[in-house]
């Protein structure tokens, strides 16, 4: 008797203690049987294979595709009915406190004069997140975010156009510690409520915010009011360093989009909105993402589909930005041509892979490297022949123009005279 009590208790502790894994593993989505029709019509047939009521991923899919269509064919339709006038751009970068300082614009612009050069990029929203040039803007006003250096931009403008000279506004998109600081509710966070800072002490704005993204378009409407004919949105893309580890993005916000997915969306908008404000649109990307999907998943790039949402896409293929062995290349930083001609090679590649007939597509125009890495351990001095190397590899690749980058705006001049190998305009 004593026994038969035992095993009782025995049998009863198992079944209760088995409850919570029992639970665990069931299902209480309420599920619907699939019922379809035989090809004869007549017979009808069950699948009772079980179908969550929850909305799939298919229909996600579908739900994308359908409003990315939806998207292409409007920007198509914009771009067509556009009268902007395109030129082949041979460009130079410079920081907006140096075009600030008269004799320095002076010089500069004797040296353009007596060169092959056609156009300047230079910081409307600086890398820091202020905004350099006054724009009569009561939005921008309200943020507070102006710091000015270009104190003279309608007289510079004015000279710029008399000598038919192309002019960019470079951006800097997300990476904005100026304003992350003035509105944290802006910022990307951490889990912790605190800033989110990269390696370098920079803020970042999250892309998933449209508040972010009409500010960007603001700026961007106020650069047209300006003179310029072009906006490039530098640093749209998310940060990428260590520190990201330990970010929140509210999954309200999120709505399951990726990184790739809300920058897209975020491009679609702000190339719209400007569009028809008669403006081109550039987007900066880093050269590694076109022989990696894993980097264009880390920073939210996707090379082939951000091309569907601009008129030019600059991916840096600064030779001193890959490492040893990259293109098979020993230390591509000594290899200028065949660095830059197997990026671009590659950029082709991918794009006619992923070619659709249906989307507008802007074009590539590459950022060039016209500085000397010399903070690597290995390097090469970048002079006249590096330049014209960098500009040989674009040709040969079949693209058509091209920026380069110095930070501090110090170039060999004698890579750009009117003379040279350059496809003139």
């Amino acid at each position: 008797m004593v026994i038969k009590k035992i095993k009782h208790l025995f049998f009863i502790t198992i079944i209760i203690f088995s409850l919570p894994f029992i639970f665990s593993c069931t299902s209480f989505e309420p599920v619907e049987y699939n019922v379809y029709i035989a090809e004869s019509e007549s017979e009808e047939k069950i699948d009772f294979s079980f179908k969550s009521k929850n909305i799939n991923e298919e229909e996600k899919v579908l739900t994308k595709k359908n409003k990315d269509r939806l998207a292409n064919e409007k920007i198509k339709a914009l771009v067509s009915n556009s009268k902007r006038e395109a030129i082949k751009v041979k460009g130079l970068y410079y920081p907006a406190y140096i075009l600030g300082d008269q004799s320095k614009f002076n010089d500069i612009m004797n040296k353009i004069i007596n060169s092959n050069i056609n156009t300047i990029v230079v910081d409307i929203k600086d890398d820091n997140g202020q905004i350099t040039a006054e724009i009569n803007s009561e939005l921008l006003k309200s943020y507070n975010t102006f710091s000015i250096q270009l104190k003279n931009i309608e007289e510079m403008m004015k000279i710029l156009k008399e000598h038919n000279i192309y002019m960019i506004a470079r951006v800097a998109s997300f990476r904005d510690t100026f304003l992350a600081r003035k509105r944290n509710d802006l910022a990307i966070m951490t889990k912790f409520g605190f800033l989110y800072r990269d390696d370098t002490k920079y803020a970042w704005l999250n892309p998933y915010k449209k508040e972010v993204w009409d500010y960007l378009v603001e700026i961007g409407k106020g650069c047209k009011r300006l003179g310029f004919d072009e906006v490039q949105f530098d640093y749209f893309r998310f940060s990428t360093d260590r520190g990201m580890m330990s970010v929140f993005f509210d999954d309200k916000e999120t709505d399951g989009r990726s990184k790739n997915d809300i920058l897209i969306e975020c491009s679609q908008y702000i190339y719209e909105k400007l569009l028809q404000e008669g403006l081109f649109v550039s987007i900066d990307v880093f050269g590694s993402i076109i022989n990696s999907y894993k980097d264009q998943d880390s920073v939210g790039q996707n090379y082939s589909e951000l091309l569907k949402y601009c008129d030019y896409i600059s991916p840096m293929v600064y030779p001193s930005h890959y490492g040893a062995g990259y293109f098979g290349l020993t230390l591509p930083d000594k290899e200028p041509y065949n660095c830059v001609l197997s990026a671009l090679n590659s950029s082709k590649t991918l794009v006619q892979s992923n070619y659709d007939i249906t989307s507008h597509y802007g074009t590539v125009r590459p950022w060039l490297q016209g500085f000397t890495a010399d903070y690597m351990s290995e390097y090469m001095n970048y002079g006249v022949n590096e330049y014209l190397e960098q500009i040989k590899a674009v040709y040969d690749s079949g693209y058509e123009e091209w920026i380069f980058w110095n930070a501090g705006g110090n170039y060999a001049w004698e890579a750009f005279k009117k003379e040279d190998i350059t496809n003139e305009t």
